[in-house]
């Protein structure tokens, strides 16, 4: 049996507030802030951008985190 946090049969791993915040630090490293936006995050995390605003409301709100 999977873990909530690891992939099983072709899922994506589970979003949650931690690796959101996370793949966006990694984001940010790598390519800047002009250039983190919700919608790369999401295709970096392998889920829709619409999924993102469960946790955060706006691109501020997940910077604040």
């Amino acid at each position: 049996m999977s873990s909530p946090s690891t992939p099983g049969r072709g899922r994506p791993a589970r979003l949650d507030r931690t690796r959101t915040v996370r793949t966006a630090l990694g984001l940010l490293n790598e390519s800047g802030l002009d250039a983190l936006t919700m919608r790369r995050l999401a295709d970096a995390m392998g889920v829709q951008a619409g999924a993102l605003y469960r946790y955060f409301a706006t691109k501020q709100d997940l910077l604040t985190a």
